[in-house]
This record gives C-alpha cells, sequence and structure tokens, in this order.
C-alpha cells in the first residue's frame, strides 16, 4: 500500500515536471550563464526541497556535494538519470523561472 502511494505521488511528480519542461515561457533565456548560476545560488536553500521532489533519488549528500553550483547539480543529474545535460539544464532552469514567479 505504501508502495502504490509512492509511486502515485512519483508519477504526479514526474507529470509535473514534463508539463513544466513543456512550457513555452523560457524568461531566462535573456541571462546570461553567470546570472543564471547567480539566480540559482541566491535561491538556492529556497529550491533543495523542489529538487528532490523534482528529482527524488538527489540526496541530501549530493546537494552537499554540488556546492551550490548549478553546474555540477547538472552533470549529477544527467548522470542519476541517464539524460542529456541540456535538458536537465532545461528542466532546472523551469524550476529557477517558477521560483521567480
Amino acid at each position: 500500500m505504501e508502495k502504490d502511494k509512492l509511486e502515485k505521488g512519483y508519477e504526479k511528480v514526474k507529470e509535473a515536471v514534463s508539463k513544466t519542461v513543456q512550457k513555452t515561457k523560457d524568461t531566462l533565456s535573456h541571462l546570461t550563464e553567470k546570472e543564471v548560476d547567480k539566480l540559482f545560488r541566491e535561491n538556492y536553500e529556497e529550491l533543495q526541497d523542489t529538487l528532490k521532489l523534482t528529482w527524488p533519488r538527489l540526496t541530501q549528500e549530493d546537494l552537499k556535494s554540488i556546492e551550490m553550483k548549478r553546474d555540477k547539480l547538472i552533470i549529477l543529474l544527467a548522470e542519476k538519470y541517464g539524460e542529456n545535460k541540456e535538458a536537465v539544464s532545461q528542466k532546472l532552469n523551469n524550476l529557477l523561472e517558477d521560483l521567480k514567479d
């Protein structure tokens, strides 16, 4: 029963991430990589729970190991989930954009 709840929760998160990726808004595109990295660092504390919900295999140790660096997180997530870095980066940018709203 607990497994069913977890699977349903995972499916909801997966669906939400999918919708986020499909969003056409891309207002972070006018920012440089350096500015996006700064935005990531400035919102890191608030972003951690969202990151763990979006990527459930992400551990607290993983979050410590990336040293608040967006590029390290992208590489880590790409490796853990077998996705390309561009897709992970876009998902992360969408999360940052949602955080700004």
